[in-house]
């Protein structure tokens, strides 16, 4: 019968030698596994240099430029990438969707609202149309300081959407502060039939 022999440890190996073979295989294991991200980036440029479809240049692109915002910290090859995705087909919404990630973590404001008309116009229905235009007026409010923009953008989305509460409210609330007694008195019949309960 074969006994099999103690782990090394320590104590039996003071020169370290076992574990230090472990730490290596350890870490060669982890490099094998661990992808290769530049690598990736380089073969999607490739492809993307030598790709005739428009809609297909569009998805390398972005490819890209999720590579390089998430994975190699590259924010500036990232927004190259979306910007020649959105060239490449405007209507890709993922690509729309990672500039305006860009463009909210940096605060860049008036690029947003821009972006914002720009998806507006590939807008599947006036629902979502009016959704956008919310987003545009809070943006317009909030951050831009531009009220009677905001106002006009919050009223374009009521006018295409008879049933969106939150441009409705946000109409309310604005004659609501100007003590705007004509707007409030057109307002509240439409508040009154887009709400379900009472």
């Amino acid at each position: 019968m074969i006994t099999p022999s103690p782990p090394l440890d320590a104590a039996s190996n003071p020169t370290g030698e076992a574990s230090s073979r472990s730490s290596l295989l350890a870490d060669a294991v982890e490099s094998a596994r661990a992808p290769n991200w530049e690598a990736r980036k380089d073969a999607l440029l490739a492809e993307l240099e030598r790709e005739q479809d428009r809609e297909r240049a569009a998805e390398l692109a972005y490819e890209v430029g999720e590579l390089a915002e998430r994975r190699l910290g590259d924010e500036s090859l990232a927004v190259k990438s979306y910007d020649r995705s959105i060239r490449s087909d405007p209507a890709f919404r993922p690509t729309l969707w990672a500039i305006r990630r860009v463009f909210y973590r940096r605060g860049l404001w008036p690029n947003l609202v821009k972006l914002i008309d720009a998806e507006t116009r590939y807008a599947r229905d006036d629902d979502e149309r009016a959704d956008l235009l919310v987003e545009k007026a809070r943006i317009l409010e909030d951050k831009i300081k531009d009220a009677e923009a905001a106002r006009g953008a919050y009223r374009r989305a009521s006018e295409l959407c008879a049933g969106c509460l939150p441009a409705l409210f946000a109409l309310e609330r604005i004659a609501l502060g100007a003590h705007d007694d004509d707007a409030l008195l057109q307002l509240w019949p439409k508040l009154a039939a887009a709400t379900t309960t009472p």
